[in-house]
């Protein structure tokens, strides 16, 4: 078993989207697949297509309701070799909603959640060469619908039922922008391929202490066989490692005389760089990079000649 570092290889390239059902129009059905970006989502591709005007133009909203009553189906190939990786993961970001995913025409996963992530072991399903990759997304105005009925009605705002169904309410139509229910592949999708361990989820949290940052790391892990783990964060010019358990673990970085972010027009918003590392021996096993802020914000509730805030008052949480 290898024990080289997780390679994330994206799978952004070579996609099409086609119609599989609903009210299309004619030029639509008969323009068949068309050239998708991912991420992205379909709207951008009829447009790029030049099959649909831009929905922020006229009326071009209303002619294109159309949009949001169609399944729409996503495709691509891509070529993948085996290698000595004890997993490959195939790891989707976020689909705009209700969707199907298939693989070598298998189905792998049924998404109904736009605001989170999946991550599916397709190790056993890839072969050596072409590979097809597939993804059906249902209607999102009937499927809301549907969900309304099934759950009953629960009281909302605009025409559509949005809180029927795990999708950005505003696309279905808000008082300030267009209803443009869409679909698609809207963040990430590529393959994962590790051995040993990986990093599994990570939470940074900077405080401010006088006039040092201090920021609390901790790193959950996945593992895949034997390892002895460590865990290194570098923040700025600081650094700190610990051993840690397969179940992952935290430590502590102080930061001497941090510079403070500041709201725009009150300063500059310095931010600074994190980068953590899982280790076994000199190995490095995954890694990951953020940036952060150090600030503290408090309530102040001194009195003042407008009276004193009170939490207990309609006005709570406004500074006086």
């Amino acid at each position: 078993m290898t024990t080289g570092p997780l390679v994330r290889r994206p799978l952004h390239d070579g996609w099409t989207v086609e119609p599989i059902e609903g009210p299309v129009p004619t030029a639509v059905r008969a323009a068949g697949s068309v050239p998708a970006a991912v991420p992205g989502v379909v709207h951008l591709d009829l447009i790029a297509a030049a099959l649909i005007d831009d929905p922020y133009r006229g009326l071009a909203e209303k002619a294109q309701e159309w949009i949001g009553s169609t399944s729409w189906r996503y495709r691509t190939t891509f070529i993948w070799w085996p290698d000595d990786a004890a997993r490959t993961d195939l790891v989707l970001e976020g689909l705009d909603t209700v969707a199907e995913v298939l693989l070598n025409g298998r189905s792998i996963l049924s998404s109904q959640n736009q605001h989170r992530g999946y991550r599916v072991p397709v190790r056993e399903l890839l072969v050596a060469g072409d590979n097809e990759l597939e993804i059906r997304f249902a209607a999102p105005v009937p499927e809301a619908d549907r969900r309304s009925l099934e759950l009953g009605y629960r009281p909302h705002v605009n025409h559509h039922p949005f809180n029927a169904l795990r999708k950005m309410a505003c696309s279905f139509g808000w008082d300030w922008g267009p209803d443009t229910a869409t679909s698609g592949i809207w963040r990430p999708i590529g393959l994962e391929s590790w051995s040993r361990a990986r990093i599994a989820g990570l939470v940074l949290s900077p405080v401010v202490e006088g006039s040092d940052g201090v920021l609390n790391v901790r790193a959950d892990v996945e593992c895949a066989g034997d390892a002895q783990l460590r865990l290194r964060v570098r923040a700025g010019e600081a650094s700190e490692e610990i051993e840690i358990t397969s179940d992952g673990g935290e430590l502590t970085v102080r930061i001497s005389d941090v510079a403070l972010w500041w709201p725009r027009g009150y300063g500059e918003q310095p931010l600074t760089a994190v980068d953590v590392e899982l280790l076994d021996g000199d190995d490095v096993l995954d890694a990951a990079h953020r940036t952060i802020g150090f600030r503290t914000v408090e309530l102040d509730t001194t009195p003042d000649d407008a009276g004193t805030p009170s939490a207990s008052s309609s006005t709570a949480g406004q500074s006086p």
